[in-house]
């Protein structure tokens, strides 16, 4: 893979990471979310800026790592669609824009780690 994009996706793999510390921190504080919102701020995205974060550090990434990112990719960005359909549809309080932040690092790297998964 390109230096230049490998490079890219580590920094914006170390803001998700920061990003999802931060949300997970304060929002855990702030106690306005229902069982998903917790589950979507304290397991999720930290789960997959994580595992994003360590498959762009590593060399050789696993063809099985790959697919376990990607798989923790895609389920960030649904549960931020989902938390924002609830928010639109009031079932929960809250900025319907405010989960697609959480979406916008995983929907770049979902294209670096598919290309990533065919060169192995």
């Amino acid at each position: 893979m390109n230096t230049a994009v490998r490079i890219v996706m580590i920094i914006l793999a170390l803001l998700q990471v920061l990003l999802a510390a931060y949300s997970a921190f304060f929002g855990a504080m702030a106690g306005f979310y229902e069982w998903w919102g917790w589950f979507t701020l304290l397991l999720v995205h930290p789960a997959a800026a994580i595992s994003l974060l360590v498959l762009v550090l590593r060399p050789q990434p696993s063809r099985t790592f790959i697919s376990a990112t990607v798989i923790l990719l895609l389920i960030n960005v649904v549960t931020d669609i989902l938390l924002s359909l609830a928010i639109l549809s009031g079932i929960a309080r809250g900025d319907w824009w405010l989960p697609f932040i959480f979406s916008v690092v995983p929907v770049i790297a979902l294209p670096y780690c598919l290309a990533l998964g065919r060169r192995q």
